[in-house]
């Protein structure tokens, strides 16, 4: 299960990564739809191999994965060459002891199922390792070994892989001529096969051979063949290795500022890939130049970072030279002792390598210490080894810095003014043949030409990458115009969504509330029946009661007028009570909450209140009346307005005829009462409560009653009150 999410989480990053690489783009295409889970270790596996010249990191979690998977399906063939992949990232990395193990691993698995090919491929990598170990005699054993593997299988890629491997390895042991001749070979394979990225390995092999012989310009020469073809293959892991190359040349010829260029451009490319292992000949390069520049705090920077990635990997070479660079770094800051020490040290470490071009350099380092330091004892023993070994191995540009040393050391410390003479014309001829101006031109028209050619090419790609820019634009001008309209329907789908929600949501709180109404009203009509029912039992009852006792006492009372008079009063004010008590239980009985009940109302009330009395009624009442239904506070007051306009004028004005008129204008209710009466005698006689409260009740409602009174002619009581004001729920 650990494999399997680990694979997926792979194949996440895979989608969410900008892709690096054609190849790369087709292999995680391959692994997404890969349905087999032999064929998705193959493919785990070339995904590793590519990211091993990428991105490290990535590269080792590919592996990792693979690993997983093969075990679980104890696919050993795909394991080893899982774990040899693993082993060379973890080189890279600068962790040979893990690295080591990882290809040992391997080659466990691909003895057990007889695979010859990868037997020979992992006992190259182990032959390296040896290699890096100081140790000559596995290193090769195991080169050889390879190299029988793929004469056997008649392997052609992997024989030019070995020639290479074992010219490294006869490098390291300062065996030049024999380094040359399996270069030579290796070189010769490769370019048969079209191997771009084997021949510039082994260009880059090559430069180090010449230079390590001080033969710069063909060291340039085979260093810039090696960066275009890295260039051209966009493989940054190698081509770092190639710039740090290109950077130490430059600082053996004094130029500092390209030495520090290079080298710089090649940390940038190490740090990109996670390389530690090429890192760390970059802090070795840094540091020398820094030294040469005096600037010693930098260059002590360089060592003990390098000095830490050093140690880690186990490469002898390296810890020496670190060492060496701390001593002088010590002895800048007047720490003798420990200067040399680390001196020591570094001869010491070389030692026992038995790299006789690093005991040169180291003996010339102690023994220009001591030049400096005024000590007699160890020098001409450390130059005289220096020499001799220079001369034996071909290293010129060492033997010229041992007779330099010679020359100083005679002048200052053991004075002879004819040695030191002699030693500096010694010195002095061959830096001439070294580093004569011929060669530094050559060396400088190399340089130049191939930076021109770079930029060249880097235009060339620009150009090119612009012209597929372009096209890309237009295919993602039109992804992003789809996607737009995708976005402007889903936004709009969205908001539909929304807005049906909100819908449905008013309508069911609408629903709720007109429940909650229509309860609320049913118990309010419940309530106003029982209260109509109860003031016409009990009430009503009464009043009649004391109507008829009041009538039969007034049957035995006899002649007396004033009691008669009284019982009379009681017996009207009764009828009347009952009059209005009628008229509101009426009011109060919800089947006449309507405006068509009110008008029929005020129609009938009018007509039997009158009919008794002179005045004539002249009715103007639209025959078709709206059905609104109206609150009850405006069917009581309006309907209390008409009674008291009419109970006036039969009362004060002295009219013989009263025009009751109704307009409905504009969803306006407009009620007209007018008769023909006193007028403003009328008013002023009344001008207390009657017609104030008329007033009052008109704005109790919303409306508005206009009284106007004309001497003579009568009084006119016009109501107004918009339809808005009295219906229930009303909408227009």
């Amino acid at each position: 299960m650990k494999a399997y999410a680990l694979f997926c989480l792979l194949l996440l990053s895979s989608l969410l990564t900008a892709q690096v690489s054609p190849v790369v783009d087709s292999l995680n295409a391959s692994l997404r739809l890969e349905k087999n889970d032999t064929e998705k270790v193959k493919t785990l596996n070339e995904l590793a191999w590519e990211y091993s010249s990428l991105d490290l990191a990535k590269g080792a979690a590919y592996c990792q994965t693979s690993i997983a998977l093969a075990t679980q399906l104890h696919f050993l063939k795909g394991r080893g060459s899982a774990y040899n992949t693993l082993g060379n990232i973890h080189s890279d990395q600068g962790n040979n002891k893990e690295a080591l193990n990882d290809y040992l691993l391997a080659l466990k698995d691909k003895e057990a199922i007889k695979d010859e090919k990868g037997i020979a491929t992992i006992s190259s990598n182990i032959a390296i390792l040896y290699r890096i170990a100081s140790d000559s005699a596995n290193a090769l054993h195991y080169a050889h070994l390879a190299l029988a593997k793929r004469e056997k299988l008649h392997d052609q890629k992997g024989m030019g892989d070995c020639y290479n491997n074992i010219g490294n390895i006869y490098r390291s042991f300062t065996r030049f001529e024999e380094a040359l001749q399996a270069f030579g070979k290796a070189l010769a394979i490769r370019q048969t096969l079209g191997d771009k990225r084997g021949v510039a390995f082994t260009y880059n092999n090559l430069a180090t051979v010449y230079d390590d012989r001080s033969n710069f310009i063909l060291a340039l020469d085979y260093n810039y063949r090696a960066a275009k073809l890295l260039e051209e293959i966009n493989d940054p892991n190698s081509l770092a290795r190639v710039y740090n190359n290109i950077g130490i040349i430059n600082k053996k010829l004094g130029n500092r500022t390209d030495a520090l260029k290079y080298s710089r451009m090649a940390l940038a490319l190490s740090e990109k890939t996670g390389n530690k292992s090429y890192r760390t000949s970059i802090y070795e390069n840094m540091g020398g130049v820094y030294i040469d520049q005096k600037n010693y705090a930098l260059a002590k920077s360089c060592y003990e970072q390098g000095a830490i990635l050093a140690a880690e990997s186990g490469d002898k070479e390296l810890q020496a030279h670190f060492q060496s660079g701390l001593g002088l770094c010590a002895e800048e800051a007047g720490q003798q002792a420990e200067a040399e020490s680390h001196l020591k040290k570094a001869i010491q470490i070389v030692e026992g390598t038995q790299s006789e071009r690093d005991l040169v350099r180291y003996s010339n380092i102690l023994a220009d210490f001591y030049c400096r330091a005024h000590k007699k004892e160890g020098v001409t023993e450390l130059l005289d080894r220096s020499i001799a070994l220079s001369t034996k191995n071909g290293f010129p540009d060492e033997r010229r810095k041992a007779y330099k040393i010679y020359a100083r050391y005679y002048e200052d410390v053991q004075p002879d003014v004819t040695k030191s003479n002699t030693y500096y014309k010694r010195y002095s001829l061959l830096s001439d043949s070294l580093f004569s101006d011929d060669v530094s031109r050559k060396f400088a028209e190399q340089q130049v030409s191939y930076e021109t050619e770079k930029k060249e090419r880097e235009i060339q790609i620009l150009k090119q990458q612009d012209e597929i820019k372009q096209l890309l634009l237009g295919k993602k001008d039109l992804e992003l115009q789809q996607r737009k309209y995708l976005l402007y329907a889903l936004i709009l789908g969205i908001l539909l969504l929304l807005f049906s929600g909100y819908v449905y949501v008013s309508v069911l709180r609408n629903r709720a509330r007109l429940r909650e109404h229509a309860v609320a009203l049913k118990a309010e009509e419940a309530e106003r029946m029982r209260i109509a029912k109860d003031i016409h039992d009990d009430l009503g009852s009464g009043l009649s009661k004391i109507k008829f006792l009041s009538e039969v006492v007034m049957n035995k009372a006899g002649a007396d007028p004033e009691v008669r008079s009284g019982l009379h009063s009681i017996s009207e004010n009764a009828v009347h009570l009952v009059g209005n008590m009628k008229d509101l239980i009426w009011v109060m009985d919800p089947e006449n909450t309507r405006l068509e009940s009110l008008v029929a109302r005020i129609r009938e009330y009018s007509s039997d209140y009158l009919a008794d009395f002179s005045p004539e009624l002249i009715l103007d009442i639209p025959d078709q009346i709206p059905s609104l239904s109206i609150n009850k506070e405006a069917h009581r007051n309006i309907f209390f307005i008409v009674k008291e306009s009419i109970h006036n004028i039969v009362k004060h004005a002295g009219a013989n005829e009263v025009t009751l008129s109704l307009k409905l204008i504009n969803e306006t209710f407009l009620l007209t009462i007018a008769d023909n009466g006193k007028g403003a005698a009328l008013n002023e006689n009344d001008k207390g409560n009657g017609l104030r409260n008329m007033r009052y009740r008109a704005e109790a409602i919303g409306g508005h009653a206009s009284i106007q009174a004309i001497t003579g002619k009568g009084l006119t009581v016009q109501l107004s009150i918009p339809f808005s004001k009295i219906a229930r729920n009303y909408t227009a």
